[in-house]
């Protein structure tokens, strides 16, 4: 494939793909910097919230997978 035909199936599945994407992105991060508080922090009170934090966490990770998982099984 060309360069320029991949940027567009890029740029293609970009759009599709839209917010839902960033949004997994910004929750695994928030996840995996929860998680690394959780087991790093000190003062246990801080590392519970990190944990709790985690757990909301690894919900918006699983909902924006079931999205699109579904997303792409219409398509």
């Amino acid at each position: 494939w060309a360069t320029e035909e991949i940027y567009k199936i890029a740029e293609m599945r970009m759009q599709a793909l839209d917010q839902t994407l960033l949004d997994l992105f910004s929750a695994t991060k928030s996840l995996s910097d929860n998680i690394n508080l959780y087991f790093s922090e000190e003062e246990r009170r801080s590392a519970i919230n990190a944990g709790q934090s985690a757990i909301v966490d690894t919900t918006k990770v699983a909902d924006n997978l079931k999205y699109g998982i579904q997303k792409d099984e219409k398509e």
